[in-house]
């Protein structure tokens, strides 16, 4: 009799299929529970077909590690580019603020102007 066990999903669905009936919650079970569990696996199946899951399995674990930082990637953009244009937005106030600043040195500006023009200004 052969099974259909390509790949990790259908590996880990014909697991909880096959041994639901004995064990109500096969993920969340106690150490003991762990153990008959495996010894179940190991009496009804035969060496080949326990190296074949566990070789899709471990597969399936490799290629969750390598795709993992592909989640993570998206922030590391996002941050990225929030540094980039709060960089960006700096210089242009630093360059603009340089600018109006020797405009301002190139003006004369009286001491009477100058307090003139902050008595209108009321904080």
């Amino acid at each position: 009799m052969t099974r259909k066990l390509g790949e990790s999903k259908a590996v880990t669905t014909y697991l909880k299929g096959r041994y639901k009936k004995n064990y109500k919650k096969i993920i969340k079970t106690t150490f003991d529970e762990d153990v008959k569990l495996q010894n179940d696996i190991i009496l009804d199946h035969d060496k080949d077909e326990l190296n074949r899951m566990l070789k899709r399995i471990e597969a399936s674990i490799e290629l969750e590690k390598d795709t993992q930082t592909l989640y993570n990637q998206p922030f590391s953009i996002i941050l990225v580019m929030i540094t980039v244009m709060s960089s960006t937005g700096m210089a242009i106030i630093s360059i603009f603020m340089n600018i109006f600043g020797k405009y301002l040195d190139s003006e004369d500006i009286n001491s009477e102007d100058l307090l003139n023009s902050l008595q209108g200004f009321i904080p």
